[in-house]
């Protein structure tokens, strides 16, 4: 298996060949260390409840029976860093409305509570309103490989131009939704102090400009022989996703010939027509796991499988793929590849990134230190501490 103990406190790891973003992989859940011995005392009811588990980490899950509304984090005394965890217990309350959280929240019984739709909107002038962003990025794809026209950049240049993506997040979307600036989600991977999303910005890969999305258009259509185009957008039939879609179609009918049709079914029926291409213009979503820019990057592949509308450019793999494997193990020469590789989709408009996701809340000013991230696990506790 590639793998070894080296002593009590060390585990050696072998791989096949370098893998860049291993170091990120191993600290997700999936891979926590287990102790057998507990997991071979409750076997099949291992984790099924607080009580049938072991925990090395700064807290112990207290009073979780697997289907309670209520349970806690109780400072693990045990822990290696014991003395640096500042709070002694932190309080879970499952809360099945969003106004009855608010509400919980506005008379002190909450520090923390996460806010959507028109909540979010009404409070972000609250000072205790805050934004985490997610390593989510909402985007529309083109089958390529069905719809001709789509294979012309200009054409798919011009849809990305023709829509405002900040007043889709500021007055569609409402939930604490993030403008994007490319693919690679924001504040999810840095390299010497610089975001992956801002040193590979390319400003018309997400801009609004009607005016330049008409001309475009009009250029593409000339090229492909057409003059006009009727065109289906596939999305899920969830009401966010009902509400994207409209204000897309919207968007787009404003390009001079340019016929838009809705189509929101379910969401597992909609990722089998996309899977085999039985969609003209679809609306995806991706979130990942990992905070590398290559769980992004890979998806828009030649030859991967989520890459759904077909698009292909033999630079931009060779790019994905020398960032794997010739630059694995040189940290600036593999990020300068991804860096140009996300240029490319953007410039040939592979993808149009529509919002980045993002998750609004109230957090009580009192309460600091509590780390965010992007990815999975989303909080750590472990240096926060209330004032």
């Amino acid at each position: 298996l590639g793998v070894k103990a080296d002593g009590d406190y060390k585990f050696v790891v072998t791989l096949d060949k370098p893998q860049s973003y291993f170091k990120f992989m191993v600290t997700q859940p999936e891979f926590f260390p287990q102790n057998s011995k507990v997991v071979n005392k409750y076997g099949n009811n291992y984790g099924t409840d607080s009580t049938k588990n072991s925990y090395n980490g700064p807290f112990i899950l207290k009073g979780w029976s697997g289907t309670n509304d209520t349970w806690k984090l109780v400072k693990n005394t045990k822990y290696w860093d014991a003395k640096k965890v500042k709070l002694q217990q932190v309080n879970y309350q499952a809360v099945k409305t969003p106004s009855t959280a608010l509400s919980s929240y506005q008379s002190n019984k909450l520090d923390y509570t996460t806010l959507s739709g028109t909540l979010a909107a009404n409070n972000k002038n609250n000072k205790a309103y805050t934004v985490f962003p997610q390593a989510s990025t909402t985007y529309m794809e083109f089958n390529t490989k069905k719809i001709p026209a789509l294979r012309n950049v200009n054409i798919r240049k011009a849809m990305a131009l023709a829509i405002d993506k900040k007043q889709m997040v500021n007055k569609v979307m409402q939930g604490g939704d993030i403008t994007p600036k490319g693919f690679v989600p924001a504040s999810m991977a840095k390299h010497n102090g610089k975001d992956f999303a801002a040193q590979a910005y390319v400003k018309a890969g997400t801009d609004y400009n009607l005016k330049e999305a008409k001309t475009l258009f009009a250029k593409g259509m000339k090229q492909v022989g057409k003059k006009s185009l009727s065109l289906t957008l596939m999305g899920a039939d969830d009401d966010d996703t009902k509400r994207a879609t409209e204000f897309v179609q919207s968007q787009l009918t404003k390009l001079p010939g340019l016929k838009i049709t809705n189509s929101n079914i379910p969401f597992k029926s909609k990722l089998t027509k996309m899977e085999n291409q039985q969609f003209d213009i679809g609306l995806s979503a991706w979130i990942a796991d990992y905070p590398d820019p290559s769980n992004f990057l890979d998806l828009m592949t030649s030859d991967n499988s989520y890459n759904d509308g077909k698009w292909s450019n033999k630079e931009y793999d060779a790019l994905v793929k020398k960032s794997e494997d010739q630059d694995a193990n040189n940290e600036t020469a593999r990020w300068n590849d991804m860096v140009q590789a996300e240029k490319i989709l953007m410039n040939q408009q592979g993808v149009v990134p529509l919002y980045q996701q993002g998750q609004a809340a109230l957090v009580r000013p009192s309460v600091k230190g509590v780390q965010a991230f992007t990815t999975s696990p989303q909080y750590d506790f472990a240096k926060a501490y209330v004032k």
